[in-house]
């Protein structure tokens, strides 16, 4: 159920029945951007009518999958149905808790964790498993293609001294997972485990569910992050929990490290899209395909050439600074049929820039990740940086470990606090050794 009406993910081909009279059967790949619209007169006596439709921009481009990264309360069989009607190639289907029912919620209502570890192959399309960890105001986390739950599923102050993001990262990574930091809570709290956690290279993508600019914890923190020298690849997901939302609302754009293992399956298909993500090729959209394809320089500057695979009104592209400043843009016209390449120039001194898709009423429909500059070196962090506000939500997670440890912290406290130091330091210049 969308906006009061009822819509039915089907595999190609479907009867529906309809009242007698005008009706509108919409078709779409996405029923919260945009769909085709037929009317129908099934008039007294007519016993059915045919309706055979193209959606524009339901063909598979070649080397990328579009891919929804966290889907939970439904089975696997659902969500293979449901992404191949929105043509999406991969799911992540997550198990978790909330923190308020850890106590007191039994493991074997949660269907996911039934059938974890297994993977669900049909026709191009692959749903895996993993766990969405929550830890409320230090961060949660999505543990992606892990192959086993990693547990516990949910951290909070009664268990805050034996357990620690870190525990959850390591376990992920050790069986080479996707650690992302997870939309869920962000806007609460400090965050401030999971801010170092980032600096310290132990998250690998940045998760976003929707493009609220003014959200807490949306994409501010991750401009804040990457205007502090630490560059998260972007990805996307529906957060999809009930049937008032679909699968593929909001997808990430993948270029696979290896394309053609997808149609080969198996696991050289799902190490291709693991390391697609961690090195940071990815863009996350509402629907149009949307990447950065080529960076080439000029005498007077850049220019950026960004593909936009379907555009359904009229809108432009941004190309954003790292501290979310707009360097430069250009107008497009719409075009549903076929792919379009925008170029834009851009003048300036950067290490890093992100194109952004809007509308012609300026809402953002796709953003791309941070891409490096080819001149840029990583290397110590520019005296010009701004951290004000990662060391200021730092200092609030120290304030917290104290508080919750009653002025006497010990265990994984301990480690929070020498973390938090560490990280501190990092970010007022004192030791600019960013991972």
């Amino acid at each position: 159920m969308i906006a009061g009406h009822s819509w039915f993910a089907i595999s190609g081909s479907c009867e529906l029945p309809g009242g007698v009279g005008d009706c509108i059967l919409s078709i779409s790949l996405n029923p919260e951007f945009n769909s085709i619209q037929h009317s129908l007169n099934l008039y007294l006596g007519r016993l059915a009518c045919r309706v055979s439709v193209s959606l524009p921009g339901s063909e598979e481009i070649p080397g990328f999958v579009a891919a929804d990264l966290r889907v939970q309360n439904t089975s696997a069989g659902v969500a293979l149905v449901e992404a191949k009607s929105a043509n999406i190639q991969l799911v992540q289907l997550l198990a978790g808790i909330s923190l308020e029912e850890e106590d007191k919620q039994s493991l074997s209502t949660l269907a996911e964790l039934q059938g974890f570890g297994g993977l669900v192959w049909r026709e191009g399309c692959l749903v895996s498993g993993g766990t969405l960890n929550q830890q409320g105001v230090c961060g949660s986390l999505a543990l992606l293609d892990c192959h086993r739950p990693v547990f516990p599923l949910g951290i909070n102050n009664s268990n805050a001294q034996n357990w620690s993001i870190f525990d959850w990262t390591a376990q992920c990574h050790r069986v080479r997972g996707v650690v992302v930091w997870a939309d869920a809570d962000r806007d609460i709290g400090h965050q401030a485990e999971a801010i170092c956690a980032a600096l310290e290279g132990e998250i690998d993508a940045y998760e976003v569910i929707d493009f609220d600019t003014d959200r807490p914890g949306g994409l501010k923190l991750w401009f804040q992050l990457a205007n502090s020298g630490c560059f998260l690849p972007l990805v996307g997901a529906s957060a999809k929990t009930r049937n008032t939302t679909c699968i593929g609302s909001t997808r990430t754009w993948i270029q696979l490290e290896n394309s053609s293992s997808w149609k080969a399956e198996g696991k050289g298909a799902q190490e291709s899209w693991v390391l697609g993500i961690k090195k940071g090729r990815t863009s996350v959209s509402k629907l149009p395909f949307f990447f950065t394809n080529s960076i080439t320089k000029e005498k007077t500057g850049w220019v950026v050439e960004v593909v936009i695979g379907g555009l359904p009104d009229d809108g432009f592209v941004e190309i954003l600074n790292s501290d979310g400043t707009v360097a430069s843009k250009v107008d497009l016209v719409a075009d549903l049929e076929c792919n379009q390449i925008a170029q834009v120039r851009i003048e300036g001194d950067f290490s890093h820039i992100a194109a952004v898709l809007k509308n012609c009423s300026g809402n953002i429909i796709s953003h791309d990740s941070f891409v490096a500059l080819p001149n840029w070196q990583q290397g110590p962090n520019s005296s010009n940086l701004d951290t004000s506000e990662l060391q200021f939500r730092i200092q609030e997670g120290i304030d917290w470990a104290m508080q919750v440890s009653s002025g006497e912290p010990s265990g994984e406290m301990l480690y929070r606090l020498d973390l938090f130091s560490r990280c501190l330091k990092r970010l007022r210049g004192e030791n600019r050794d960013f991972v």
